[in-house]
């Protein structure tokens, strides 16, 4: 399951829990594209914090079908989502981030992890500072 929290906007926060199903997905990348339709029609970009708790994929496809979606949808994340921090487990961020920098090439947005939430916060403020600034 994922949820959201819209009310810091410019910087939402998802949270995905548990087994993630295709229909889980597919409810994420409508709300994400709520949101970059918003940017579009209003100029407002937006900044995702992301945090987690037992996630597992649980559908084979579903990272296809995500990856499929963001390069359909590059324009708009170019240009909506000034940046996605994610907060993961000290002993992971090695990992996490030797991953992370090879997804960055594939997508049109800033992507960071880190440690701790207030980390991601002091990263995604910055992002958008530079996304008003273009």
């Amino acid at each position: 399951m994922i949820s959201w929290d819209d009310d810091g906007r410019p910087i939402v926060r998802m949270h995905a829990a548990g087994p993630q199903t295709m229909a889980d997905l597919d409810a994420h990348l409508a709300r994400l594209g709520s949101y970059l339709d918003r940017t579009e029609r209003l100029g407002e970009p937006f900044a995702l914090l992301m945090t987690s708790s037992g996630v597992r994929r649980a559908e084979p496809g579903t990272t296809k079908r995500q990856m499929e979606w963001m390069a359909a949808h590059r324009g708009a994340l170019g240009r909506g989502l000034a940046g996605m921090a994610g907060v993961v487990a000290a002993e992971d961020l090695a990992h996490y981030r030797s991953s992370t920098a090879k997804l960055v090439a594939h997508v049109a947005f800033p992507m960071a992890v880190f440690a701790t939430e207030r980390e991601c916060l002091d990263w995604l403020v910055e992002r958008l500072a530079g996304s008003r600034n273009r």
